[in-house]
């Protein structure tokens, strides 16, 4: 997400208070919002990135080399192993290039995004939600930052357990009546299958979302 996130206010001032606190980013890009999530007090964060062109760039960052930023060269899915990674390339603005990569076929991207090019695919390795977790011992997560262009449904699907005990979950979604990645979730569908979650804050392809019950759990 190479735009200000309409978030970043919020949940700099929702997590600026000193305390361990734990981060989940799915779909990290090239660590422009790493860079910032990673100086919150007191967080770690773990990062997932696929795309070995984001990769190559993301070595070269400063929030690489942060020592609470933890990277999984790998695509959140609904499955363990490896999946299928369609490829984008080009865009008019430099900066998007490779931004639009999905685990999931482009359907309505052809239209919404006429300017990028897809098709050519590679095998990457994937992992769930659940596995991030249970491989970090990770018992809470504060925020789940979600940019994974069309597999919110595979995050939430292989994130049960982990979903349960995460606080806020911040994602993209698709307008209901849209679908631009092949099976995406909808808005609807995603409040649906989340229903322990209710809506803070919602922008135009994004949202922000509370868990009632994990959010209860931390206070008390």
């Amino acid at each position: 997400m190479l735009r200000e996130s309409p978030a970043r206010a919020w949940i700099e001032a929702a997590f600026g208070a000193p305390g361990p606190k734990v981060f989940i980013e799915a779909g990290a890009h090239r660590f422009e919002d790493t860079d910032w999530l990673a100086r919150i007090p007191g967080v770690v964060l773990y990062a997932l990135e696929p795309d070995p062109r984001n990769l190559v760039f993301i070595e070269g960052t400063d929030a690489y080399r942060r020592q609470n930023v933890v990277l999984h060269r790998k695509a959140i899915a609904a499955h363990d192993g490896t999946c299928r990674f369609v490829l984008s390339d080009r865009h008019r603005n430099p900066l998007y290039h490779h931004s639009f990569s999905s685990i999931r076929a482009p359907t309505g991207a052809y239209r919404r995004y006429p300017y990028v090019r897809f098709g050519e695919w590679i095998d990457v390795a994937c992992t769930t939600l659940d596995t991030l977790a249970r491989e970090h011992a990770i018992e809470r997560v504060d925020l789940i930052w979600a940019d994974t262009q069309g597999a919110e449904r595979d995050l939430i699907e292989g994130g049960g357990r982990t979903l349960a005990a995460t606080r806020y979950l911040f994602t993209e979604y698709c307008p209901d009546g849209e679908e631009w990645y092949e099976g995406q979730a909808t808005y609807s569908d995603l409040l649906a299958m989340l229903p322990d979650f209710e809506v803070v804050q919602r922008w135009p392809e994004d949202v922000l979302l509370e868990n009632r019950k994990a959010v209860g759990q931390r206070r008390g």
